[in-house]
């Protein structure tokens, strides 16, 4: 049979070793007791703390995780510092505002430097799920529908109506997709990840007021 040396990490089999000793000196009465107290304990953090309050507590009083969690937090920094630098192939970070404006020309380059940084193009189809390249001719149509409104502000409906109306439009269209009825809304987002965010509100928003739900999972 292993022991605790081979499948524990060094900290967890000192805290282990500790227990044990521990153990040899009370009565199996109160081990048994003690289990089913702690049973009870766990149950109630479980229904009424949140994980990360969970994890607070464990790295504040559970000695050895602290350290142990920090070590792993490090390793994990220090790994995304080298691979960010691996993809940048040596390109150094601009940190302050050049003296002087730049021209046109500049700026175009230093765009084009930074995209083929990348070792993928959408236009292969190498990003499935990341970012899909539709034909040229869609693409010339986009790019000339963000040209003509990359300086509108739809929060601002008084000055840029049109632009409230497309919202409103693409907003129907989609629920006519999902074979919503008249009394469906919704809003724009800049992107799927906000888009998710605030379907979660909306179901949590939706949860306390139809079904009391005030401690969700």
């Amino acid at each position: 049979m292993l022991g605790t040396d081979s499948i524990l990490p060094e900290f967890l089999q000192t805290q282990v070793e500790s227990l044990a000793n521990l153990f040899e000196r009370v009565h199996p009465v109160l081990l048994v007791a003690g289990g089913g107290f702690t049973t009870l304990i766990v149950q109630y953090i479980y229904r009424n703390a949140s994980v990360g309050a969970i994890v607070k507590a464990a790295r504040t009083y559970v000695p050895g995780i602290s350290q142990a969690v920090q070590r792993e937090l490090d390793k994990s920094l220090d790994q995304l510092k080298q691979d960010v630098q691996k993809q940048l192939k040596g390109k150094a970070y601009l940190t302050s505002l050049p003296a002087e404006g730049w021209d046109e020309e500049t700026v175009i380059t230093e765009i084009q430097e930074m995209l083929n940084l990348a070792d993928f193009r959408a236009e292969t189809g190498a990003l499935s799920g990341t970012c899909h390249r539709p034909a040229d001719s869609i693409v010339s149509v986009v790019t000339k529908a963000y040209s003509l409104t990359a300086y509108t502000n739809p929060l601002n409906p008084d000055a840029y109506p049109g632009v409230r109306k497309m919202e409103a439009e693409v907003v129907r269209m989609t629920a006519e997709l999902f074979h919503g009825g008249e009394d469906v809304v919704g809003t724009m987002t800049s992107g799927g990840t906000e888009s998710i965010i605030l379907a979660i509100l909306a179901y949590r928003g939706y949860g306390r007021e139809r079904k009391g739900i005030v401690k969700p999972n």
